[in-house]
């Protein structure tokens, strides 16, 4: 199983409530370090015009979160081509 927001492995146990963001909790779970976001929605978002504000910047932060992760990974690969 994968968390719904940053597609980090996770097993069944470790898994939470997405609540607010997402209502299908049978196919869509997020993991500890992501549920941190939602819970703080939960406590401080008051409306749903707010909820949706914060899933938008979550989008932008997980799309960026990926695309350095993949920047990274192919830096690596030609540090390691330059190496050899």
């Amino acid at each position: 199983m994968n968390c719904a927001f940053c597609q980090s492995p996770m097993k069944d146990h470790e898994s939470n409530n997405p609540a607010p963001f997402i209502f299908d909790e049978d196919s869509n779970r997020v993991c500890r370090n992501c549920n941190d976001f939602v819970t703080a929605t939960r406590f401080f978002a008051k409306t749903r015009e707010q909820v949706e504000h914060i899933q938008v910047i979550l989008a932008m932060a997980f799309s960026l979160r990926l695309v350095r992760k993949e920047s990274m990974k192919q830096f690596k690969e030609l540090l390691k081509q330059q190496e050899e």
